[in-house]
């Protein structure tokens, strides 16, 4: 058994936090749709982690700022999906834990996750920037800067 409160939350040398190697992400797959209606600059998105959980466990964390999730599934290779039964935010860590309905197989899968975020002008993550056009409009666009943590905002 994994105790989260003793292992997940341990910060590094750098105050990050570092998160268990029992799931390890192989490849990140996402489908992003702003929403730059000045009234609501959000976005959602869709993404697809294709991971090997090398521990078979009942919970993940993953980094994470300024988001909410709606759902977060595992569906091994060849198996049936794992949905989720409670999703816990640490804010102050950056880290939400996903707690699953069953343990997770050891093996590949796929790890889905829906969420929306907010687009805000702090130039990390995915954020609002603007341009002028040629008739000397401005014109709002959705802008990434994924570097580190900035990549799960």
């Amino acid at each position: 058994s994994f105790d989260c409160e003793e292992e997940i939350w341990k910060m590094n040398k750098n105050d990050r936090v570092t998160l268990p190697a029992d799931v390890i992400p192989t490849h990140y797959s996402l489908e992003l749709s702003p929403d730059l209606d000045p009234a609501r600059l959000d976005f959602s998105c869709n993404m697809n982690v294709n991971c090997t959980v090398v521990n078979s466990v009942s919970e993940i964390s993953l980094h994470s700022k300024e988001i909410s999730i709606s759902s977060v599934t595992f569906t091994p290779t060849g198996g049936a999906a794992i949905s989720s039964l409670e999703i816990t935010y640490r804010v102050k860590e950056n880290v939400v834990k996903i707690t699953f309905e069953s343990a997770l197989p050891t093996g590949d899968g796929i790890l889905t996750v829906v969420y929306k975020g907010i687009l805000n002008g702090d130039m990390a993550g995915f954020y609002k920037s603007s341009y002028t056009d040629a008739n000397g409009n401005k014109k709002l666009m959705a802008s990434t800067q994924f570097e580190a943590l900035d990549a799960r905002r």
